[in-house]
């Protein structure tokens, strides 16, 4: 089965290691090159990628900034990290910051990095896949709580209504009759509860409104779809 043909970013102002990652990339996949931060973020903003590279060379903050703004993003797109070095500490950091991969430089235009990158792409898809269906499986349990939420509060709602205005109407007689206190207490006592109930109610309606509606939205594609 043919690998599915991938639209890259490639942030780096290396015009050699730019050529030689599109020589060994021109079949497989569509790429987007930045030469300037700036420039690779206004990318990011305008447009879904399927994988991000980014050159540790670029600037001292470029890695960061895109591992960031990639991670504000709802159609977050995996960052593999390109080094000049097989240096530990960058490794780890750049991992800790949220990098799926860390490449060589010199060893970008190989099949075996190739092969590697696009292992990256389809376990970030397959994570992604999972992710919605936790997310669909999470907005269905909401909807069914919103709707028996929806349905308590009416059920209960309506007679509450009753029992409190009829409390109100019976108070309003007694004080026009001028009951004796022992007979206007326990309708004063309904009509107090009812008040709690209601509410209580209004806070339920609250909770259910505080529910999410919408699912988060996810912009990776599956491999039949390309």
């Amino acid at each position: 089965m043919a690998s599915p043909q991938l639209h890259l970013l490639f942030i780096s102002e290396q015009r050699a290691l730019i050529e030689g990652f599109f020589a060994q990339w021109s079949e497989q996949a569509l790429l987007t090159v930045s030469t300037t931060l700036a420039d690779g973020l206004r990318q990011l903003g305008e447009q879904a990628f399927d994988l991000v590279l980014c050159d540790e060379a670029l600037e001292p903050k470029a890695v960061r900034e895109v591992l960031e703004y990639v991670d504000a993003m709802t159609h977050v797109a995996p960052v593999v990290v390109v080094g000049a070095e097989q240096n530990i500490d960058r490794i780890v950091h750049a991992f800790k910051a949220g990098a799926r991969d860390y490449v060589l430089a010199d060893d970008l235009s190989t099949e075996a990095t190739q092969a590697r990158l696009f292992n990256v792409y389809r376990s970030h898809v397959v994570r992604q896949s999972q992710v919605e269906e936790r997310e669909q499986f999470h907005q269905a349990n909401y909807a069914a709580l919103r709707k028996e939420l929806s349905k308590a509060n009416h059920d209960i709602n309506n007679p509450l209504a009753i029992v409190s205005g009829n409390a109100q109407l019976l108070l309003e007689i007694g004080r026009m009759m001028s009951l004796d206190a022992d007979l206007m207490r326990p309708i004063e006592d309904i009509e107090e509860a009812s008040q709690r109930l209601a509410d209580l109610l209004r806070r339920v309606a609250q909770i259910r409104d505080a529910i999410p509606h919408q699912p988060t939205a996810f912009a990776t594609r599956s491999f039949d779809e390309r």
